[in-house]
């Protein structure tokens, strides 16, 4: 019993620190929803932002490689971890110099990774017939179709695709967050006081 009013009571304490900074999550979600709207309005500045960042983060990560390979000399993968670090800065300065072209590589990559994930997930939820498994096929069938049509008309989608999909991400999160916020709001600061006083008692 002690230890369930100790939960009881550490949980009650998280939801009154969060709820004494609720506008916090409110100017989060607010954030968030700024970027994506940014995102949606200039889909081709954010992709290509992507794709130096994806680039940057890989010849960062090859140097590095690079770097512990050659102080862990003696250790019996350093040519396995010299090698995936030269391929990283490759990468890298790939996609560095040519972010139109790593670009459109992602999008062709989203697009293959919808239509293998949505076979799979249609599949899946045919075969086993889990609970609720229709609107696993459905969402499966969904990305099927939106990886076909991405890859069938990737002249059209190729340039604008990933910063869509991140500025609809941003604000979906966004809409989360302000959600949370007002939720965290509306928590009874008397009740959760009166509870804890019960618990103790």
């Amino acid at each position: 019993m002690s230890q369930a009013s100790d939960q009881l009571e550490a949980m009650q304490h998280e939801l009154h620190a969060i709820r004494k900074t609720w506008w916090w999550l409110l100017l989060l979600g607010c954030l968030l929803i700024v970027g994506g709207i940014l995102s949606i309005s200039h889909p081709l500045f954010i992709s290509l932002g992507a794709a130096v960042l994806i680039g940057t983060i890989l010849l960062v990560s090859g140097t590095a490689t690079v770097v512990t390979s050659f102080w862990t000399g003696q250790w019996g993968a350093f040519l396995v971890q010299l090698l995936i670090g030269i391929l990283y800065i490759v990468l890298g300065l790939a996609i560095t110099d040519s972010p139109l072209q790593a670009v459109t590589g992602l999008t062709l990559m989203v697009a293959a990774f919808c239509i293998v994930g949505g076979i799979f997930r249609a599949t899946s939820a045919f075969v086993i017939r889990y609970p609720q498994w229709g609107w696993s096929l459905l969402s499966g069938i969904i990305t099927t179709l939106f990886g076909l049509i991405v890859f069938r008309h990737f002249s059209d989608f190729g340039l604008w695709l990933i910063g869509t999909l991140i500025g609809v991400e941003l604000l979906f999160n966004g809409v989360t967050w302000i959600m949370l916020a007002f939720n965290v709001r509306s928590i009874p600061e008397v009740e959760v006081s009166d509870t804890a006083n019960g618990s103790s008692a």
